[in-house]
């Protein structure tokens, strides 16, 4: 069955030997066809839904390192670029992501150790 990006098998059996016609092949490679539509528009909706997904992760790390850059800004009377050059300095030497850092500021006040 043809689906982007998907391989598929369709198996069909019989009890005798010589049981299909050249109507029942036609038929089948005709439901195979239909078969692989399905299966790329699963593919398809799978690939949406994990976009979706990243982007909603994306926007709330966006959101928690905008209030941490935020705090910086209003705290060390520092840029938006040098806010988050810090959070990326502190991120790199606490060996931690960058979203987790904000977040710790977000909710301690306190950049870490």
């Amino acid at each position: 069955m043809p689906a982007a990006q998907l391989a598929a098998a369709l198996n069909v059996y019989a009890r005798s030997a010589q049981a299909f016609s050249d109507d029942d092949r036609r038929t089948v490679v005709e439901f195979a066809s239909y078969a692989g539509v399905v299966l790329t528009n699963m593919d398809t909706l799978q690939d949406a839904r994990e976009a979706a997904e990243n982007l909603r992760r994306a926007l709330a790390s966006r959101a928690v390192i905008e209030q941490a850059k935020g705090i910086l800004i209003e705290r060390h009377k520092l840029t938006a670029g040098q806010a988050f050059r810090l959070l990326a300095e502190a991120s790199m030497h606490q060996n931690r992501r960058l979203r987790d850092i904000a977040e710790d500021l977000v909710l301690t006040g306190e950049l870490g150790p």
